[in-house]
């Protein structure tokens, strides 16, 4: 008799090869679109609202394709699926609060490309 937990999770295989598949994808785009701006790139400030868009698009594809991962391994436990994911959670709630307090500090909208109100809205 099989476990529910690895029939549910195998069930969804297709769902979890997409998803890795367009993420592996994107973050392919991303390192195309960086190599035909190089220029502009070059030229904008480290703490800028681009660059750190930017971080935070290529992280978050980054952790949607570890997410693939961590649901591709076969014959999963509950223990072995639910560590990785709060780990990953908590990594992204991480990542989010730092760059809300970043945005927050920031009040003035002097040479900004977003207001500080738009980005913590979104966040």
């Amino acid at each position: 008799m099989s476990d529910p937990f690895v029939e549910t999770i195998n069930s969804w295989t297709n769902f979890f090869m997409l998803t890795g598949s367009v993420a592996a994808t994107l973050i392919g785009l991303i390192f195309v679109s960086v190599s035909l701006h190089i220029d502009f790139i070059a030229s904008v400030r480290k703490d800028s609202d681009m660059n750190t868009m930017a971080r935070q698009t290529f992280g978050d594809f980054l952790i949607i394709l570890s997410f693939a991962f961590i649901f591709m391994v076969p014959f999963e436990t509950p223990m072995g699926v639910g560590v990785p994911l709060l780990i990953l959670g908590l990594m992204m709630l991480a990542r989010t609060g730092k760059l809300w307090l970043k945005f927050a500090r920031s009040r003035s909208s002097r040479r900004r490309a977003f207001t500080s109100n738009q980005m913590l809205g979104r966040l």
